[in-house]
């Protein structure tokens, strides 16, 4: 008599082959160690539901925050899009200025200024002025 592959054995009796009929097979007699792969695969897909989701919001108030910067000159419409835009954008953005350096110290130097004006609830503050100094500076660097 030859012995058939255990998860088709398994699948042949019932006629079933889904991952729970399967799990003896899988792991063994003890069906328990199974419980945490599964939990972790459901602790990774919220999670990347969850950074899905949530990206686009980010995205959309960083173009609210910086609206106000746009308009006063301190930050350009394209640095916007590459800092409000996907990583791709961003790349394409560091990748088409003439010193990536410099863009690279521009652009973290405008996250940083997003971060304090969100912090000081949009209200002119010392620190928001110190950011807008950095910002300048980063250009000349």
């Amino acid at each position: 008599m030859t012995t058939a592959h255990p998860v088709a054995a398994h699948c042949d009796r019932d006629g079933d082959a889904w991952l729970w009929d399967a799990s003896a097979a899988i792991v063994g007699d003890n069906v328990i160690s199974i419980v945490p792969a599964l939990v972790a695969l459901v602790l990774i897909s919220v999670f990347v539901w969850v950074y899905a989701n949530s990206e686009g919001i980010e995205r959309e108030w960083m173009r609210e925050i910086m609206a106000l910067e746009v308009d006063l000159g301190v930050v350009a419409r394209d640095e916007l899009d590459a800092l409000a835009g996907s990583r791709s954008m961003l790349k394409t953005y560091i990748r088409s200025q003439p010193s990536r350096r410099t863009a690279k110290r521009v652009l973290e130097a405008e996250t940083e200024l997003t971060h304090q004006i969100a912090r000081d609830d949009g209200a002119e503050t010392a620190a928001g002025q110190r950011a807008r100094v950095a910002v300048a500076r980063a250009r000349v660097t």
